[in-house]
């Protein structure tokens, strides 16, 4: 053993020399009170903002802009402030039952564990070598003291290799992942201790984060060390957190303050710092990162046999499931936390694609093509396939049942520096608006989340109680990744040149529903909508108006437009979609650009045809597309009630949207605003029509205008960036047709 810690310090120090300059810095600037300084890439900053301190993203961005220009918040309130909310403590009590140590036959103690699923176990290498080895130790839970100092009944179990087992030795990654056997001794069932999930996701960590390791130092009873580390330094396999106090213990886990697992604990020593200055930090750790981990977990999943290949995958799918972070109130756990803000282009797709040489890709952090030299493509995809439980797939990614969830949580949420080169965060509603705004009950907020957006697969919402429904949405379009779903067939596909996204539109009038995080007054909901007509309150001063139209939920975030990433992903937001926080009375014809009440495609106001249009863009040029979209709140909208007359709602006869994205380096953004008068009004008709194709572009040139009208309009406050990149901006009428070009 002191040769293999002799090895694994050599390699250590090698990769903290590369660091070095990363480390010191990260020391200066926390000494100095400006930890949030210690990181140089802006997407971490913003998710270690919001994820620490509980800011909004229009917070965390203006912040993040101080500090760019020099000009910092004081480092008191954001910075090196350590208080954390109550939960944080009974979110690490249900992480901790996942941790256990390794023990030999005859009860001595080689090292900390934890469980990465339910049948998959992970640590070191240097704990654990070999099947050989696997078979001759033990793993032991609940090896800890309890709240009246007596020591806790423990549940010991076997290993089985033989099920699964990988590695990578001290000189790569130090790791080891292997499968539970019988249990030996104890009560407990392996389920009743949980799992922590290891998500590939790049927004986990920024430097000066702190992090947490639950272990069994020399074997001893579980510790936790809360926030005694601080993250300095990032290798592209490991990170390097530093102390003032003693080292990690070999394969624990290490935790970001959302109790994700950022890195496998493995080596941890006294750095002897080059020059006179002092440094109250003494001590390096080193983690292999998670990310590292799943990328040569991947190089090897081709050619495992088919059990062990649904075991990795099934760990791989509970890396990505909803975190769980309830109090365990009958002894037994569900999952435990995994990543909540998970970049997209950082997921497992556990599906693998084939290529042209018979090769299998699996994506990870980056994508990561293996070939197999004995198979041709449909072979391989073939075998694959069928080493696959068909449960693991179609249970697990491709259920509904995943997506028809009322108290959403683990979502990505509206990600403002989506469009490569920009960080564009949430429109800001007026201070004399705050009051309406609808907030997140207090048990239902994530660690790190404001109390008033929404976070949903891709898209947030923030929404008018007053109004009961949303001030506006924003959501990531990424057009080289969409795909469509068929919810009836449970079926997802790509698209082609012959099917443009507006023909994928069918199931949308299924699986409604509340969102249970904020109250059902907030939400124009069933009663409204149940059923049709609805009776025009006030005709007196509508005259022009309907006394009777079906109004229907209207989407803002179109179900397609956020279907994008792993399967998992495409699901949750599609049905995400369907929340009554993202919808607002339409009328049919505005809604679905057909019906009666269309006199021709040049007057018509359709929201069809903006959707359509906007998709199509970000489909066509594989762009990443960001929007807004909103209602206008007038106070002279009009009241329709619903059918039995119990529920009144002002409807909104305005909506608009504001899109931006990357061409050539520079931002681009465009308004768009639409009216549905023309559809409730008492106007003759001249027979209906369909809006084709070929119409569509010209219905969309009447609705083009510019960021600063809508401004006006709403009181919301878009920010300088999005208004100076306005491609209408010095456009004195609406409308001009050569604005559209999304390139």
């Amino acid at each position: 053993m002191t040769i293999v810690s002799d090895e694994i310090g050599k390699i250590a120090r090698a990769r903290i020399a590369t660091t070095e300059d990363q480390i010191l810095r990260s020391i200066s600037c926390i000494q100095g009170g400006l930890s949030t300084l210690c990181e140089d890439r802006d997407s971490r900053i913003l998710a270690s903002l919001t994820r620490n301190s509980g800011m909004d993203s229009q917070t965390a961005l203006a912040y993040l802009t101080s500090l760019n220009d020099r000009v910092a918040t004081p480092e008191s309130m954001y910075g090196n402030d350590d208080f954390v909310p109550v939960s944080f403590m009974q979110q690490g009590l249900n992480v901790s039952r996942s941790t256990g140590r390794i023990i030999d036959r005859f009860g001595t103690a080689l090292g900390s564990s934890f469980l990465c699923s339910h049948r998959l176990l992970i640590t070191n290498h240097h704990v654990i070598a070999s099947p050989s080895a696997a078979k001759a130790h033990l793993v032991e839970f609940n090896y800890e003291i309890d709240f009246d100092g007596a020591a806790r009944p423990t549940s010991v179990f076997e290993l089985a290799p033989e099920d699964f087992f990988f590695t990578d030795k001290t000189t790569g990654l130090d790791v080891t992942i292997v499968a539970l056997g019988k249990r030996v001794r104890g009560a407990q069932e392996i389920e009743e201790f949980g799992w922590c999930g290891l998500s590939a996701s790049s927004l986990k960590h920024a430097k000066g984060d702190y992090v947490s390791i639950i272990q069994h130092p020399k074997g001893r009873y579980k510790q936790v060390v809360l926030r005694e580390n601080r993250i300095a330094g990032r290798h592209e396999l490991v990170l390097h957190y530093i102390t003032d106090t003693q080292v990690g213990s070999s394969g624990s886990a290490v935790y970001n303050s959302k109790w994700e697992v950022v890195a496998l604990h493995h080596w941890g020593g006294t750095k002897i710092w080059k020059g006179d200055k002092s440094y109250s930090f003494n001590t390096v750790n080193e983690g292999i990162r998670i990310s590292a981990i799943l990328a040569k977990l991947a190089t090897v999943m081709p050619s495992m046999p088919a059990a062990q290949l649904a075991l990795a995958e099934d760990m791989l799918l509970k890396g990505q499931q909803i975190p769980f972070s309830e109090a365990i109130s009958n002894g037994k756990s569900n999952h435990l936390p995994s990543s909540s803000h998970m970049s997209s282009s950082n997921q497992w797709q556990t599906k693998p694609r084939s290529n042209s040489s018979g090769g299998m890709t699996w994506t990870v952090p980056v994508e990561i093509s293996v070939n197999l030299p004995s198979l041709n493509s449909a072979q391989a995809l073939n075998s694959v396939a069928s080493n696959s439980p068909q449960s693991a797939q179609t249970n697990i990614l491709n259920s509904p049942k995943m997506a028809s969830e009322s108290i959403p949580t683990g979502r990505t949420g509206y990600r403002p520096d989506f469009v490569d080169g920009f960080v564009i965060g949430l429109p800001k509603i007026a201070d004399d608006e705050q009051i309406n705004i609808a907030r997140i009950k207090p048990d239902q907020l994530e660690m790190g989340q404001n109390n008033t957006e929404l976070r949903y697969e891709h898209f947030s919402i923030l929404v008018n109680g007053a109004r009961s429904m949303a001030y506006f949405s924003a959501v990531n379009i990424h057009g080289n990744n969409l795909r469509g779903y068929v919810r009836t067939k449970d079926k997802i596909y790509e698209y082609d040149d012959s099917d443009f996204p507006e023909n994928a539109e069918g199931a949308e009038r299924v699986g409604w529903r509340l969102d249970r995080r904020i109250m059902s007054a907030s939400q124009t909901s069933r009663g409204f909508y149940k059923q049709n007509p609805n009776y025009l309150v006030d005709p007196k001063h509508h005259k022009n108006l309907k006394s009777e139209i079906n109004f229907e939920r209207g989407h803002l975030v179109r179900r397609l437009d956020p279907c994008w990433g792993n399967d998992r992903q495409l699901i949750l937001a599609e049905g995400d979609s369907f929340h009554y926080t993202n919808a607002a009375p339409q009328t049919t014809e505005f809604n679905q650009g057909k019906g009666a009440g269309i006199v021709s495609p040049s007057e018509s106001r359709l929201w069809a045809g903006i959707e359509n249009y906007i998709l199509r863009n970000a489909l066509a040029d594989g762009i990443k597309i960001s929007v807004f979209t909103g209602c206008v709140f007038d106070g002279g909208d009009p009241v329709y009630a619903s059918y039995d007359k119990k529920i009144e709602v002002q409807i909104p006869m305005k909506f608009w949207k504001v899109l931006f994205w990357q061409e050539a380096g520079q931002l681009k953004s465009l308004a768009i605003i639409a009216d549905q008068t023309a559809t409730m009004t008492n106007i003759p008709t001249s027979g209906q029509e369909n809006i084709s194709d070929e119409d569509q572009l010209a219905i969309i040139s009447g609705f083009t205008t510019k960021i600063k009208t809508i401004e006006q309009l709403t009181g919301l406050d878009f920010g300088d960036e999005l208004t100076k990149a306005d491609i209408r901006k010095f456009k004195q009428n609406d409308g001009d047709l050569q604005d559209l070009k999304v390139n």
